[in-house]
């Protein structure tokens, strides 16, 4: 379990984040997964939402579940639309639109 209570949250953000990239360096998708999910329980409608939403697409992305993409990433779109996470979330699924076709596009 993830023990995140009295830590404030930009260090949370910055340990999470980090262990976030190496689970997703060493292929530990569902791993990674889980910390985003109790991340985003635990610190909904933050300022952190709109990255956590962003990395639960593309982690959805490297374990090859494109539809879960799609939906995480349409959805921090409208959520947070003026966010950079939200402009990085379009460009991320515009690159997936050009890539239909491919083994990773959808």
């Amino acid at each position: 379990a993830l023990d995140i209570e009295g830590t404030s949250p930009e260090l949370t953000k910055e340990i999470c984040f980090k262990l976030i990239g190496i689970l997703n360096k060493e292929q530990r998708y569902p791993d990674a997964l889980k910390i985003l999910s109790t991340l985003e329980e635990r610190f909904q409608d933050s300022q952190m939402s709109s990255d956590i939403k962003f990395y639960k697409g593309y982690i959805n992305y490297m374990q090859g579940d494109l539809v879960t993409t799609r939906e995480e990433l349409e959805e921090l779109i409208e959520k947070y639309p003026n966010t950079t996470a939200a402009s990085q979330a379009k460009s991320f699924l515009d690159a997936m639109k050009r890539q239909k076709g491919s083994t990773r596009g959808y």
